[in-house]
């Protein structure tokens, strides 16, 4: 590997997550609700939010937000004379997960949302119905019942005011409940001869109906104020032929609709209930909705009002097509293009089949945006809106939602030439004013526009990394597609290039998103696509592909634009491959292109990779060494190495030096080692200095080449992450999984040493005004900064001083420090007293502090300490382990009182005899020791009268004179020290006593919430 000079390449080491799409909604057969819940316009600006209630994959909801911002901005054009107004609109949509609630895992049958998006009920399998509330960005669950015995709920609908649901169900019967009560009001039964497929309420409150559609085609109208025939007002057993999907009432037209899996919608007078049309639409529906007369899309399609007063209704379901259709016309009067193109298919089997069936149906449509546009989602778990082109007056998809991923296994930055300029510019003219600071120009880097995503599906979706919206597709394949790559063309065009289990190698157009070329020639599965490194000056002129059936293929990209250039746009000419090879013994896994363009490199299941010379693809070197199939490879960026990721878990770094008389090629130059599972994909960074790797541990590892060792690890994912994209030379990285889950990290090497840096300066300040305030003697201000710089040794040192300087005052002084203590300093502080707590030397100290917080601080104020209850169970554990022994050594005091009396040479020092008074006194108000010894000096002994000696050895029980036997016998055994000692040891024992007395009262408070008092008569 080629010398570098210091400093000359940016080092990365730590990336923070910038953006995440997670899947929200599970997909196809899965229930979904959604409302207009907000419209609001200021000035120019018209902001609508549809909000919509998901099925997920653990039987749960999410309620997520979709915002769409329409700004009209004024543009005048012409001369000073003659000038002409334009308005332009410009369109933005972001869409938000406001809440979640997990299920009991068993899957939603339905779920209903009401009108101000608020209230939200989800039924499922097991036959339980959920009331969730949405409130301070949270689902909280209000009650869950079984609302009919033995079967699930298939329907449910909210009537307009909000205090009504009606359920409809398996067991053939409908169910109308009191939202805010919770009872029963209603139950239907006996009308139907199938499970109860649709519900509704007349819009109308004053109408008070209620209707229902079954699996066999029966519709029933029932009454909720009329009791008669148990409300049933209407019953039609043959209105479908098959079950009704949808039913839908316009009370302005007086029309009744339905519409079933026969392929016909019907309508009927909505007060009479009398059949009006029938309109054949030639397809399986699975929802309709009624377009309101002032809709948009209606005005700028130009549809014609229906005959005698009809309605115009929309559409969707398995023809993949929104339909617009006049009541009882023969023709459909407005279509979207298929949402996907019906090829055949070819090499793909009956799973893929699945997921081209499931991308191209609809599952459900609305009317949004106050008619203006039409919500659909699609099989495939997409929720699209549809708008009408001003100039093909067709709908067309204007915002697309991508609500589930399923498994991600491949992505590709799209390069931008205008963007990648106008950042070069920007970042010469930053390296120019900072001094060519590396760190600096990375962190100011912008993420790329635009990302290719591949699926578990036929279809490639377009994200905007920074929103993390899918901004376009692209769809052509016939079966799953397996890889993408992306680069700049000569002229600056973007490229997009993928290959798919239909044995195919398409060639896109960044940009238009359309398909230029088709490549075919593989007879397998296409696994592997590259296109040469972003640093080639001619650009992306050739692709090199491979896959299942062990060849190697080069196409001609150039080639292919030119001829698509010359002929129709709209086409998609022939891919032409200008060599090919049979590679390896097994599939192909991962291919790269040399940075010099002279070679090629391949991987595969048969553990090996070799290294193929441009352009006839002449074999240079196999390189061996890994112990299973090797699944991605890459060429450094400026040095002659090739780095390869391994089913073993490895990575290894080889040299692949072409030059004449180099006898290195093919060398293992080094190993690194650190997932726990195969490493899936690699790739360069950092001009070549490091390496970043993703594995089926779900791990993100940055590695440096040099040294070989892992900087930084990142748990990513929580299965495997097969997917990953370098941007901007590391500034911006993609990954993406198999927990349809994808990740947008940015480079935060600059932040991070920053805000280290600060951080130390800022401690570094702290720490010289805490000894500032230690000297000063300023004893609130030092335990403040000890708490802030998390220096609990000087906190210590601190109290430590403060009750050993001044012990009449200490706890006076101590309690005046901790009562200003807020709840984080308060935790800070308690969690220290635990520690010092569990060492004899510091306990004296902690119960000090212990005693002052309870002093000072309410049972509420203690509450909010996070840890409270842990914290006080330690804390009494080791207390009482403290009580213990000095009651044991307090009980040895009454040697030194025997030495007291009997012995005048030990302590003939006065100050020392008051002080052992004083101590006692102190012991005695407290009242926890009680003593009937009095410690006196050697002259009021001898002048003690004999009777009074009398009286009290009378008093003393036969136990107290064995331990006044004992105490004789022992008193040989104590020495000077032993005196000395016992007032410190006093002190300490008051201290542990009332701390530990407070513990045991915090405890019983915590118990028993009934108020008490201390024995300063403080309530806790």
């Amino acid at each position: 590997m080629g010398d570098r000079q210091p400093g000359s390449r940016p080092t990365r080491a730590t990336y923070v997550k910038a953006a995440t799409l997670n899947a929200f909604y599970v997909g196809r057969g899965a229930p979904l609700a959604l409302t207009q819940t907000s419209t609001s316009t200021v000035g120019d600006v018209t902001i609508d939010d549809v909000t919509y209630a998901c099925a997920t994959a653990e039987g749960g909801v999410a309620l997520v937000r979709s915002r769409t911002t329409t700004t009209t901005a004024a543009k005048t054009q012409g001369s000073k004379k003659q000038k002409t107004e334009t308005k332009e609109t410009s369109v933005t949509s972001s869409v938000s997960e406001l809440a979640r609630y997990d299920g009991d895992e068993e899957a939603l049958t339905s779920i209903a949302i009401d009108r101000s998006g608020r209230k939200v009920f989800c039924a499922s399998r097991s036959g339980h119905v959920t009331r969730l509330e949405y409130e301070s960005s949270t689902l909280r669950r209000l009650k869950t019942w079984q609302p009919h015995k033995s079967s699930p709920v298939l329907d449910m609908a909210i009537d307009n005011t909000g205090s009504l649901l009606c359920t409809g169900s398996a067991d053939r019967t409908a169910r109308v409940w009191d939202i805010e009560r919770g009872y029963c009001t209603h139950a239907f039964r006996g009308a139907h001869g199938g499970a109860l497929t649709a519900v509704a309420f007349h819009p109308s409150i004053n109408a008070a109906r209620v209707y229902t559609a079954a699996e066999d085609g029966s519709l029933c109208v029932w009454s909720l104020n009329d009791k008669k025939n148990n409300g049933l007002v209407k019953s039609m057993a043959d209105a479908h032929v098959s079950a009704i999907t949808a039913i839908r009432i316009d009370v302005e037209s007086n029309t009744l609709l339905t519409a079933g899996r026969d392929k016909v919608v019907k309508t009927f007078e909505l007060d009479t209930l009398k059949p009006r049309t029938t309109t054949a639409v030639h397809e399986t529906i699975e929802d309709c909705v009624i377009l309101d007369g002032n809709s948009s899309i209606i005005r700028e399609t130009g549809i014609k009002a229906p005959v005698n007063g009809g309605v115009v209704f929309c559409v969707s379901g398995d023809s993949g097509r929104i339909r617009v259709w006049r009541e009882g016309s023969a023709k459909v009067s407005v279509e979207s293009a298929p949402l996907v193109a019906k090829t055949l298919t070819k090499g793909g089997d009956d799973e893929d089949n699945d997921f081209e069936a499931a991308a191209g149906t609809f599952t459900k449509c609305a009317i949004t945006h106050h008619g203006h546009h039409i919500t659909a989602v699609s099989g495939d778990a997409r929720l699209l809106t549809y708008g009408v082109n001003s100039e093909s007056k067709a709908l067309e998809i204007e915002r697309e939602i991508v609500a589930n991923t399923d498994e991600i296994i491949g992505l590709t930055f799209v390069p931008d030439a205008q963007a990648d300029s106008e950042e070069e510019n920007r970042a010469k003219e930053l390296g120019a004013a900072e001094g060519d600071d590396d760190d600096e120009l990375h962190a100011l880097t912008r993420p790329p526009k635009q990302m290719a995503v591949v699926t578990n599906s036929p279809t490639v979706r377009v994200f905007d990394p920074s929103t993390m919206s899918c901004v376009g597709s692209l769809t052509g394949h016939s079966a799953v597609v397996l890889c993408v790559d992306s680069a700049l063309a000569s002229d600056g065009t973007a490229l997009i290039i993928t290959g798919a289990k239909d044995h195919s190698v398409r060639l896109w157009n960044g940009a238009t998103k359309s398909c230029v070329a088709i490549g075919e020639g593989h007879v397998g599965a296409v696994a592997a696509v590259a296109f040469p490194p972003k640093s080639s000056k001619r650009g992306a002129a050739f692709a090199v592909s491979g896959g299942a059936d062990r060849v190697l293929r080069v196409w001609d990209i150039d080639g292919a634009r030119r001829v698509a250039a010359e002929g129709d746009a709209n086409d998609a000419h022939e891919l032409h491959a200008t060599a090919a090879t049979v590679a390896h013994d097994k599939p192909l896994n991962g291919v790269a292109v040399a940075p010099h363009l002279r070679m090629v490199a391949t991987c595969s299941s048969d553990k090996t990779a070799k290294l193929w010379k441009m352009p006839d693809l002449v074999p240079l070197a196999t390189l061996r060494g890994h112990r299973r199939g090797i699944w991605a490879c890459a060429f450094s960026p400026s040095d002659r190495v090739l780095a390869t990721a391994g089913g073993d878990k490895l990575v290894k770094i080889w040299s692949v030096d072409d030059r004449a008389g180099s006898d290195t090629t093919g060398t293992c130059l080094r190993t690194l080692e650190g997932h726990s599972a195969a490493v899936l994909s690699i790739r360069f960074l950092s001009r070549g200095a490091q390496i970043v790797t993703t594995g089926g541990d779900g791990m993100l590892n940055l590695w440096t080449v040099n040294a070989g060792a892992c900087v930084s690890s990142i748990d990513a994912h929580e299965d495997k992450a097969w997917a990953i994209a370098v941007g901007g030379d590391g500034d911006w990285i993609a990954t993406g999984g198999t927990d349809a889950s994808m990740s947008l990290w940015r480079d935060s090497t600059a932040t991070t040493s920053a805000e280290e840096a600060e951080k130390h300066a800022l401690a570094v300040q702290r720490e010289q005004e805490f000894f500032n305030a230690e000297r000063q003697g300023d004893v609130t201000r030092a335990i403040d900064l000890a708490l802030r710089l998390e220096r609990p040794g000087a906190l210590l040192r601190v109290l430590t001083r403060l009750l050993e300087d001044d012990f009449e005052r200490g706890d006076e002084r101590l309690r005046e420090c901790v009562s200003p203590l807020q709840a984080d300093k308060l935790t800070r502080v308690l969690e220290c007293v635990r520690e010092w707590n569990t060492n004899s030397r510091t306990c004296h100290v902690a119960q000090h502090v212990l005693a002052a917080v309870f002093r000072t601080h309410s049972m509420e104020e203690l509450s909010k300490v996070r840890g409270i209850p842990q914290i006080i169970q330690a804390i009494k554990a080791y207390t009482e382990r403290h009580q213990t022994r000095c009651e044991r050594l307090y009980r040895g005091t009454f040697l030194v009182d025997t030495l007291l009396a009997k012995s005048g040479s030990i302590i003939d020092d006065e100050e020392t005899v008051q002080y052992v008074k004083r101590t006692h006194e102190t012991i005695d108000d407290f009242g926890y020791m009680r003593r009937s010894t009095k410690i006196v000096d050697e002259d009021e002994a001898e002048n003690e009268d004999d009777a009074e000696q009398n009286e009290a050895e009378n008093e003393d029980d036969s136990a107290a004179d064995e331990d006044e036997t004992t105490l004789d016998v022992a008193t040989t055994q104590v020495n000077e020290d032993d005196v000395i000692k016992v007032p410190k040891m006093l002190q300490r024992l008051n201290a542990i006593k009332r701390g530990a007395k407070d513990v045991e009262l915090k405890r019983k408070a915590v118990r028993d919430p009934s108020p008490r008092h201390t024995r300063s008569g403080k309530r806790l």
